[in-house]
């Protein structure tokens, strides 16, 4: 099943956070804040790929992440919208009409 896993602080890399969003992405950029021991961001990325849904992934394990990153996996919109959770992120996309499976032609 997807989870989602909150990170603690010694899990935040060495980087550590940032509180100031402009650091991170822009208005308009969606980021998926993933990490490669996390399996349930493994099992996001592949549905994500699976779909054809190409955002840019940063492991707040080697960036400095926005204080609003708590878990992985979170999904950023722009600087102040965040979602948490592989199921949330699944049903968002969904919503927005990029969650279905892809055509076979």
């Amino acid at each position: 099943p997807l989870i989602e896993r909150h990170l603690d602080d010694a899990e935040r890399g060495p980087h550590g956070s940032k509180q100031d969003h402009e650091l991170a992405v822009a208005d308009d950029e969606t980021v998926l804040w993933t990490s490669e021991w996390c399996e349930a961001c493994r099992e996001l990325r592949a549905w994500m790929r699976d779909r054809e849904i190409n955002i840019t992934m940063k492991d707040p394990d080697l960036v400095s992440a926005p204080g609003a990153v708590k878990a992985v996996p979170t999904l950023q919109l722009g600087k102040r919208r965040f979602i948490t959770g592989a199921v949330k992120i699944q049903e968002y996309f969904e919503s927005s009409g990029r969650g279905g499976r892809p055509i076979k032609t």
